[in-house]
C-alpha cells in the first residue's frame, strides 16, 4: 500500500573536515517526521537522518543564497538548495522546508 509520492530531492550538504559541499538525496518520512539522506536516489541505506520534531530552521543572512541550517539537539545541518536551471529540489520538499521554517520561527 505505497502511500503516494514521497517528498524527496537533491540538496547540497556541507560536512567533513574541509566543510566541502556534497550533493545528497533527501527524503522526508512524514510518520517519523524525519529527513533521511542518501548518496544517490538508488541507495537503500541512508547516510544519516535529521530529526525534525525538535529542529529549528535558520536562514543565515550572510550565507550564500539558498543556504539554510537545520539545528537539532545533536548537531546543526548546513544545507543548500541547488542553483537555478538544474534539476534541483522537488516542489514538495521545497514546500516542506518552507512550511517547517515558518512553523518553527513563529
Amino acid at each position: 500500500g505505497g502511500g503516494g509520492p514521497k517528498l524527496c530531492g537533491f540538496l547540497q550538504k556541507q560536512g567533513g573536515p574541509l566543510r566541502a559541499w556534497k550533493q545528497r538525496w533527501f527524503t522526508y518520512e512524514e510518520k517519523k517526521n524525519q529527513l533521511f539522506y542518501y548518496r544517490t536516489p538508488q541507495d537503500v541505506t541512508p547516510l544519516g537522518r535529521v530529526e525534525l520534531s525538535c529542529a529549528t530552521f535558520t536562514y543565515p543572512l550572510k550565507a550564500e543564497s539558498g543556504t539554510f541550517h537545520i539545528k537539532t539537539p545533536e548537531r546543526t545541518f548546513i544545507l543548500k538548495v541547488k542553483g537555478t536551471g538544474r534539476p534541483g529540489l522537488s516542489q514538495p520538499l521545497r514546500q516542506l522546508l518552507l512550511f517547517a521554517s515558518v512553523s518553527r520561527t513563529t
